[in-house]
């Protein structure tokens, strides 16, 4: 089913202080580029939630952000170091009571001394909040492919109608260019006959002119291979898995025997139709960029 690369999956797991946040964003891109914001504690899981994320997505360029406690770091706990502050306290008094002088220590001054304070991280195990955060980020990607595949959707009906008015332009060509040998014959005779007015026409050379003509201006060839991809495509819009790199590469097929067509035939209605060709195959193409 056609997937577009640009889409948008959150969810969220917990309430309050003990809840995750995971937002998934894609957008086009030739080849998959993974960037990330994740808290400081999953540092030790980072490739683990990297390769989760290849399992579901693997062209466009994702941008994932996952937050805890509503972006707040992991909760601390702060606490007194009695051990240092009850080492502080007896080397001060006993170096007071060395040198003979009233200590006078106060709790004021004993808080000051440096390193007294504790900053303790509260319990965060690991491998339980992986298995929570794992679960949220598959919800995410659940969401993410759901608005890829409706993007795709729409797409898709813009290729179809594309191709039915790329299909109109090149039956109206292959239909012109039955009669462009022969409309060529008559203006060239025309246009000889003015020139050469009282003088007999000869005959061989003008079948020898219009033979040549006939030969650089056969489009025949080109009208069945663009008729060919224009099945291709239509074809590989209804397969599974990556498809985008394959509607490029047929897209620069159809421009190219498009650009032959347009070059080689003197007719002018098979020049403009080629042009509006042209035209829709270049909206193609640049909606192509956008498919995984």
């Amino acid at each position: 089913m056609l997937k577009s690369m640009t889409g948008f999956g959150q969810a969220s797991v917990g309430r309050g202080k003990d809840k995750w946040v995971v937002e998934i964003r894609s957008l086009n891109h030739r080849f998959l580029e993974y960037s990330a914001r994740l808290p400081q504690v999953l540092a030790p899981i980072e490739n683990d939630i990297k390769n989760l994320i290849q399992t579901k997505v693997r062209r466009g360029k994702i941008s994932l952000s996952v937050s805890f406690n509503g972006g707040e770091s992991v909760r601390e706990n702060l606490a007194i170091d009695e051990q240092k502050l009850d080492f502080y306290y007896r080397s001060l008094r006993r170096i007071a009571h060395r040198l003979k002088i009233d200590p006078k220590l106060t709790l004021h001054d004993l808080v000051s001394l440096p390193n007294i304070f504790l900053v303790e991280k509260a319990d965060f195990h690991i491998a339980k909040e992986w298995q929570r955060l794992q679960n949220v980020i598959r919800v995410a990607l659940d969401r993410l492919q759901k608005m890829k595949f409706k993007e795709g959707q729409a797409l898709k009906k813009q290729f179809l109608l594309r191709l039915r008015l790329i299909k109109g332009a090149l039956r109206r060509i292959e239909k012109s260019s039955q009669h462009a040998v022969a409309q060529y014959q008559d203006r060239l005779k025309t246009r000889v006959s003015e020139l050469n007015k009282g003088i007999e026409l000869d005959q061989e050379k003008l079948a020898r002119e219009v033979a040549i003509m006939a030969e650089r201006s056969d489009i025949t060839e080109e009208i069945v291979r663009l008729g060919n991809h224009l099945q291709l495509f239509r074809s590989t819009l209804e397969e599974n898995g990556e498809i985008g790199k394959k509607l490029d590469f047929i897209t620069q097929e159809m421009n190219r025997e498009a650009n032959t067509i347009a070059s080689k035939s003197p007719a002018f209605q098979i020049s403009q139709d080629a042009v509006n060709i042209k035209s829709e195959i270049e909206k193609i193409r640049e909606q192509v960029q956008n498919i995984e």
